[in-house]
């Protein structure tokens, strides 16, 4: 059974709360396993037919190998197409169950059933959709090594806080995910004969606030940025919000999917700003070139027009101001700007070719990110006294590329305080 022996407990009857307690009561994975079994076989009575519903449920978890060698044998005289069949049976009966409930809520077999069709790298932004921080889905993901268990207790614990309407909250979110195959199935599932039926709810829509009130981001307004985020830009964004390169390294070391990269450096960006929110970001997002989501999320939050945005220089980088010295900002505005001559100019600061293709290797794509920490790879060699601007300026003008050392000069010129220009 392995390591789905959870989700076949679920499929038993057992609630998926009580699979938990049993895995933290046991050491062994053989233990949990032997118990859950145990303390299903003891809820059964004299009447049921244990070898078929257990011969039926390791068969609807893709078990069938073992389901065959285990039960095969003692199922001869059991009618083959009623247990192929057992599942769509199964189904209907919880139709009927959940119609005379008014199917406005959810057991943990129809959490399972949305668990199976769920794409495994979309629960933590699923949860979000549903209402949860993006904080708990990270301590789901560090309490549950399975994926398919991730899923289900973000279900489960979202299910235990919901009270009220939690299927078109369900609905609702799974559109949004733009999983409408799975949300028309779980509108069949609980007894909608049309989809339409399970009217749309305004509890998991984004809340228009005003202007006042919308300076701050909630995990489902970083959620719409991450949803329209070009998936190639998002290291770039998390510099230009204020964030170092290096925390940008950590974050695609820790997230394998791009998506959650996303959400990660978002909410970590967003929990240490805790004013002026909204204008940190859409001028970030200006720098960037993102101006239709700069408009969407002007709109999200209140604003009539952008310029009720006011400017901010917020999203300055943290770094203290050394003569001479680079930020990393300043590698993000060289690295965009330069074409196929970037090896060229990484070979003029000093860098060899063998280091320069492994960067491009491991960074790529987009490219620019190869740039970028190829430049910062750079700086963080250089003594303290060495002044980057200008090593950085004489490689520029070796490579002819003095729009760029232009463009490198008004960038810093505009972040120095008045006073000392």
């Amino acid at each position: 059974m392995g390591p789905q022996w959870k989700q076949v407990g679920v499929r038993l009857g057992l609630s998926w709360n009580r699979i938990q307690q049993i895995h933290s009561d046991f050491n062994l994975s053989q233990d949990h396993i032997t118990s859950m079994l145990i303390e299903w076989r003891e809820q059964q009575n004299y009447e049921t037919n244990q070898v078929e519903i257990m011969y039926r449920v390791l068969r609807e978890q893709g078990l069938a190998e073992p389901a065959n060698t285990a039960f095969g044998s003692q199922l001869i005289s059991v009618d083959q197409p009623f247990l192929v069949e057992a599942g769509e049976g199964h189904a209907r009966k919880l139709d009927r169950r959940h119609k005379e409930q008014d199917g406005k809520c959810f057991d943990d077999q129809d959490l399972l059933f949305i668990c199976d069709q769920l794409e495994p790298g979309s629960w933590k932004r699923l949860g979000v959709r549903l209402g949860l921080k993006w904080t708990d889905t990270n301590k789901i993901a560090i309490n549950n090594k399975q994926v398919k268990d991730c899923v289900m207790e973000l279900l489960v614990t979202w299910r235990d806080s919901q009270s009220t309407k939690q299927v078109p909250v369900m609905v609702n979110a799974l559109r949004q995910q733009n999983f409408s195959e799975l949300a028309r199935n779980v509108c069949k599932r609980l007894g909608y004969s049309d989809e339409l039926e399970d009217a749309s709810t305004q509890i998991n829509l984004p809340h228009i606030s005003t202007p006042v009130q919308g300076n701050c981001f909630n995990d489902q307004d970083l959620l719409f940025i991450c949803d329209q985020l070009d998936p190639g830009s998002w290291r770039r964004l998390g510099v230009r919000l204020g964030l170092k390169w290096t925390d940008t390294n950590k974050i695609a070391n820790n997230n394998s999917l791009v998506k959650d990269r996303i959400m990660e450096l978002l909410v970590s960006w967003r929990d240490d700003h805790s004013a002026n929110q909204v204008p940190t970001m859409v001028n970030a997002l200006r720098q960037q070139k993102l101006l239709k989501l700069v408009r969407r999320v002007c709109e999200r939050h209140g604003y009539r027009d952008v310029s009720e945005v006011a400017a901010t220089q917020i999203n300055a980088t943290k770094q203290r101001h050394m003569h001479g010295c680079l930020h990393d900002i300043d590698m993000v505005v060289i690295s965009e700007s330069l074409d196929n001559d970037w090896k060229e100019f990484g070979i003029y600061l000093g860098l060899q070719r063998s280091e320069i293709n492994r960067i491009e290797l491991d960074f790529s794509p987009p490219i620019v990110d190869a740039r970028i920490e190829m430049l910062v790879q750079w700086r963080e060699r250089q003594e303290a006294e060495v002044r980057h601007l200008k090593t950085i300026s004489d490689a520029l003008i070796k490579i002819k590329r003095m729009d760029i050392k232009d463009k490198l000069l008004l960038t810093i010129l505009d972040r120095l305080p008045v006073s000392t220009i």
